[in-house]
């Protein structure tokens, strides 16, 4: 045979399987990259809505507007980024799927819709529109890395979970927080030496207690229970404060003294994301109580966010970032996280911490100088030491007080922001009348009384000149 022909030969099968191949990456490169640009430019942002209708960007900046449009995410460029390198297989959409929701793609003031679909068991898909019968599949892992509302894209209402939480255990999916104690959020939080996070929420089991005519008193707010135990279970003694406050008392089995302390703080902020995505509550009425070994671990996560909780209540054990002196030489009680720094500290300066203890409790000492210590800070910090009890839970009426007074901070400033907004509306409403939800300037101080005052009677009236209304 010829060797310059076997060549010729050998170099055009190559130049083909090259042809090929690369033309098959090419259009998987393409068809990856076409679903989340515009115009051959990665899109900047998305809106995640759920229903057939959408929502203008400025309006998602408000969480009650999102709520009442039922925006289930507002993602970033960095977001889209992960689902362009996430999504690299294309496959078939079960044909029973439905289509629940839109993503709005936004590069300069261009737009590109694309459709969500839901099949039978759950399964979520991202198409490029309503009829398409191949989408790309959006995982568990990579929902649980995105700000999204989980809730509305499984699918669940609220009545629903509402009747379920009445039992008292929740079973319903978990969802993780957006805050996650992974090396970075514990070097800016808590700056000492943790364990790593290692929970597994499918393994985790969470208590609920509703108030008692939450729904004909306004928006809850919730009050987390750090057991030492590993039963979860809201003590008896809560209920009356919780009533009266109207708040949501939440608490996690085999999460007591013994569980790695890293998991066991995580899943009370994951528990707060989860009972948030099934009932709508109150972001401003968060608190924190636990006993002993739990009320250390309330005084942690309050210290280390201040902007979760709004106040704690720590019951005969309390942690703080101080190297406090035990009243022997050279001997100390540790300090558990660095001071906070910034806006974090300032933040803590309008969180109110009520801390119980008694005589006969073996902690009181201890409490005793971490609280005067805060109370030298600046902090808003009191100690109601009751004579005659031990290592004990307070009664009920000594707990209600306490709660009591952690909240009148948070009540007081709740009540400025709706006189204030109130006014607000009326001036607004004087100048402009009710067109002003179409005039730029006014349209942004009408989302930002919905953002100041959320749920506030001035907030509907807000949403409503907006467009936005249940």
């Amino acid at each position: 045979m010829n060797s310059s022909r076997f060549v010729d030969i050998r170099t055009l099968l190559l130049l083909v399987l090259t042809l090929v191949m690369g033309s098959g990456a090419a259009s998987a490169q393409d068809a990856r990259e076409g679903l989340l640009w515009i115009d051959s430019k990665p899109a900047l942002e998305g809106i995640l809505s759920m229903g057939s209708g959408s929502m203008d960007a400025d309006l998602a900046s408000s969480p009650m507007l999102r709520d009442l449009g039922k925006i289930a995410g507002v993602l970033s460029s960095k977001d889209l980024a992960r689902l362009r390198r996430e999504l690299t297989k294309a496959m078939e959409v079960p044909e029973e799927s439905e289509s629940i929701g839109s993503l709005v793609l936004e590069r300069s003031g261009d737009t590109k819709l694309l459709s969500v679909a839901r099949d039978q068991a759950g399964r979520l898909y991202l198409l490029e529109d309503a009829e398409s019968t191949t989408g790309y599949a959006l995982t568990e892992d990579l929902l649980n890395e995105l700000p999204i509302d989980r809730a509305l894209l499984v699918g669940m209402d609220r009545e629903r979970a509402s009747k379920q939480l009445r039992s008292g255990r929740l079973d319903l999916p978990y969802y993780e927080s957006s805050i996650k104690l992974d090396g970075k959020t514990r070097r800016a939080r808590l700056k000492r030496q943790y364990p790593e996070l290692s929970r597994d929420l499918s393994e985790e089991h969470i208590q609920v207690r509703l108030p008692v005519n939450h729904q004909s008193t306004g928006l809850p707010g919730i009050l987390v229970w750090v057991s030492p135990t590993p039963n979860g279970q809201i003590p008896r003694i809560f209920h009356d404060a919780c009533d009266e406050l109207n708040l949501i008392a939440i608490g996690v089995d085999n999460n007591g003294n013994t569980r790695e302390l890293t998991n066991r703080l995580q899943i009370h902020l994951d528990s707060i994301a989860t009972i948030s995505a099934y009932v709508r509550i109150d972001p401003r009425r968060v608190y924190i109580t636990g006993m002993s070994g739990g009320g250390r671990c309330s005084g942690i996560l309050q210290l280390a966010f201040p902007d979760i909780f709004m106040g704690t209540v720590p019951i005969v054990g309390l942690d703080s970032y101080h190297r406090t002196p035990t009243g022997k030489a050279g001997e100390y009680w540790p300090e558990r996280l660095a001071k906070p720094s910034g806006r974090w500290f300032k933040m803590l300066k309008e969180r109110r911490f009520a801390c119980i203890t008694g005589t006969m409790d073996f902690n009181a000492p201890e409490m005793e100088k971490r609280t005067a210590q805060m109370q030298a800070d600046g902090l808003d910090v009191r100690l109601d030491m009751i004579e005659g009890m031990g290592h004990t839970m307070p009664s009920a009426e000594q707990f209600s007080d306490a709660l009591r007074w952690v909240d009148q901070l948070q009540q007081e400033m709740i009540k400025q922001a709706e006189q204030d907004a109130s006014e607000d509306l009326s001036t607004l409403k004087e100048r402009f009348g009710d067109q002003l939800g179409v005039i730029p300037i006014t349209r942004k101080q009408l989302i930002d009384i919905t953002i100041e005052a959320p749920w506030s009677v001035a907030a509907w009236e807000a949403a409503r000149l907006l467009g936005l209304d249940e």
